[in-house]
């Protein structure tokens, strides 16, 4: 599935949230709790579905300290899960 995710266009995919306005806040959640820094930015959600996003976020302390990822977020049952996560850059 994960590789699949990958080589999907992601320009089309919504931007709009298609689930409760409240699981913006649960998925940025999970991805900061997985990430363990102070200093990440959440970017943009890209919806799949109402249980299924990919979310761009980063980190950046300084020039040779830097990261940017995207994490694939799913919703089971209540809460959402990391089901994996890609680094893009790293410095």
């Amino acid at each position: 599935m994960a590789i699949r995710l990958l080589k999907v266009d992601l320009s089309p995919l919504r931007q709009r949230r298609l689930a409760q306005k409240n699981d913006i806040s649960l998925i940025q959640k999970a991805v900061t709790a997985h990430m363990k820094r102070p200093d990440v930015k959440i970017g943009e959600i890209r919806w799949f579905s109402s249980s299924l996003v990919m979310i761009s976020c980063s980190w950046y302390t300084g020039p040779l300290a830097a990261a940017s990822y995207y994490y694939v977020v799913e919703k089971q049952q209540e809460n959402w899960e990391l089901k994996t996560y890609y680094m893009l850059s790293i410095s």
